[in-house]
């Protein structure tokens, strides 16, 4: 029964990670190379196709956050 929980949580972490990686690559990337912040963007909607993207159950894309980055001095 323990070896079944272990397996289970092992599955359910490895698959988070697996499709969050590029995210989390990228942010940490963006975060060591610049200066760079995250700001609530309220619900507005996509002007830029490179930014993080999330969909209404009407099909509508909309952004909640946005990084904001400086080139590091």
């Amino acid at each position: 029964m323990i070896i079944e929980l272990i397996t289970a949580v092992s599955i359910v972490k490895g698959t988070i990670e697996f499709f969050n990686k590029d995210f989390y690559v990228q942010k940490d990337y963006m975060n060591h190379n610049f200066d760079c912040t995250w700001e609530y963007g309220k619900r507005t909607t996509i002007t830029d196709p490179t930014l993080f993207k999330m969909t209404d159950p009407n099909g509508q894309d909309y952004v909640m956050w946005k990084q904001q980055c400086k080139e590091s001095e």
